[in-house]
């Protein structure tokens, strides 16, 4: 399996900018972890039943992506980060994050 690029989009860094550094680079480096090897994998679930499009939890971050397999791209189009840490997210996404690598 080739590995994808892994590309914020301008969006996606806004939503990030306010972020202390340490805290975007954890979130960019599990993005491009998980995503640049297996888009399809690591707990992310398809977004209306739209395979290339999808939701994952990495690193207490929510990011909804695009994947282009065509160009080998994954396009991150969203990111939603708490401030609190695990605690602060949502009760499922706590859930999900146990057990994977990526949310710690």
């Amino acid at each position: 399996m080739a590995r994808y690029r892994v590309r914020f989009t301008d969006s996606a860094e806004n939503n990030i900018a306010k972020l202390p550094a340490a805290r975007r680079q954890r979130i960019k480096r599990a993005a491009d972890s998980a995503l640049g090897s297996d888009p399809y994998g690591n707990g992310s679930s398809s977004v209306r039943g739209d395979r290339d499009r999808r939701d994952v939890t990495l690193a207490n971050a929510i990011l909804t992506y695009e994947v282009s397999p065509n160009v080998v791209v994954v396009a991150v189009v969203q990111v939603v980060a708490p401030f609190g840490g695990p605690r602060a997210l949502p009760v499922g996404c706590r859930r999900a994050m146990r057990g994977s690598r990526f949310g710690r």
